[in-house]
This record gives structure tokens, sequence and C-alpha cells, in this order.
């Protein structure tokens, strides 16, 4: 189980910086960002919620490559990927499906159509926040039954010796 963690946390770590990337590249060549609001915080430009997922998304890149637990880099991937799809959801509920620009223009450089680019960016973040999740879930079920199993139940009943 613990190789496949540290392969999904390879594959999470390259996502988020390919996707970073993507966005400093859309940012820094397309004008066109620079006077459009964002649909979810009309404070902000396109352009600028673009750099904050990106400073967001290296930010736990840092993390991912550090000596934390894999706990915790699954716990940030997580807290992520909710985010990002919370944001998702904002859109939605803002007035539909539109194209997001979290893959930057690569619907441009790919020939790409926006739909694609789109379902492309949904399968990354789904694959990322189920990832994350059913791999901590999973850690949390071996934790609870190791306890269970050295006799540290909570169950007032098997502390007494009752039953």
């Amino acid at each position: 189980m613990k190789r496949s963690q540290d392969i999904f946390v390879a594959s999470a770590l390259t996502l988020f910086a390919g996707t970073a990337l993507l966005k400093l590249a859309t940012v820094a060549t397309d004008q066109s960002l620079l006077g459009v609001r964002d649909v979810v915080f009309p404070f902000l430009r396109v352009r600028d919620s673009l750099l904050l997922a990106c400073a967001l998304e290296i930010v736990v890149c840092g993390f991912l490559l550090s000596r934390c637990s894999v706990r915790t880099k699954l716990m940030y991937v997580l807290w992520l990927s909710s985010a990002f799809m919370a944001y998702r959801g904002l859109v939605f509920l803002q007035g539909g499906w539109h194209y997001c620009k979290c893959l930057g223009n690569i619907t441009d450089w790919l020939n790409l159509s926006p739909e694609a680019a789109n379902r492309i960016a949904l399968g990354i973040l789904i694959y990322l926040l189920l990832g994350s999740g059913l791999f901590l879930a999973a850690g949390c079920a071996r934790a609870r039954c190791k306890r269970d199993l050295a006799g540290d139940s909570i169950m007032p009943d098997a502390r007494l010796g009752a039953g």
C-alpha cells in the first residue's frame, strides 16, 4: 500500500506542477485575460485567479517534495483538489459549465476543443480528489483495525472485560 501511495503522490506532484506551468504560460502570453472578471470572485480578474491557483499548486508541490509523512501529503492533495472542485461547483452555480481556464490555453496550443480540455481538467481533478480521499480513508481504517487488535477499543464494555 505504501508504494501505491508514493506513486499517487508522485503523480499528484506531476499534475499540480504541470497545471501550474500551463497557468503561468497562459498568464504570460494571453493579454485578453487582463480585464476579464472571474465568475466566482468578481473582485478578481481571471488572470489573478490563475496566479492564485498557480501559487497554491506550487505551495502544495513544495509539501509533496518535503519530508512530511505520506498521510500529510495526501491531506494537502485532498485539500487543494477539494478547493478546486468547490470552485468548479460555484462556477456551475453562477451560470453554467463554461470552459475553465484551469489548464491555461492548452486548447489553442494542442488544437483541442474547450469541451475536451474541460473534461480533461475535470478528470484530473476527480483523480486527485478520489485518490487522496480513498488512500486517507484506507489509512484510517487500517489504523482503527490496529487499535482494535491491540485492545485499545473505545467501547466501554471491551475495556471493562464485560460482554
